[in-house]
């Protein structure tokens, strides 16, 4: 089964790895790893291993309940050092996707 938003998942599969079954993956904003279009849920089942990063508290925790493989709680930059995270509580028109790195 694909999970994909726009059938990504899919596409590699088919077309690029081809049923490959020893395979690495960083899936980078892996949300709760299993729903909302997980890019990288069918290959973890398919045998490949991993890294999940969500830097999002709340997501995380329910993505390190969901997937097998390395999951860490960071966020993604072109830059080094530390910063702080913007999180967006979940609410009306606001979902709780959103968030990101605020300039220090």
């Amino acid at each position: 089964m694909y999970y994909s938003q726009f059938q990504q998942d899919k596409f590699l599969n088919e077309n690029i790895f081809k049923g490959y079954k020893d395979g690495f993956f960083v899936d980078i904003g892996a949300y709760d790893g299993k729903t909302q279009g997980s890019n990288s849920l069918f290959f973890e089942e398919l045998g490949w291993d991993g890294i999940c990063v969500e830097p999002n508290p709340s997501l995380y925790n329910k993505l390190i309940k969901n997937r097998k493989c390395k999951c860490v709680d960071y966020a993604i930059s072109n830059s080094q050092g530390e910063a702080q995270f913007l999180y967006i509580k979940e609410g009306i028109n606001r979902p709780d996707t959103l968030g990101g790195l605020t300039e220090n």
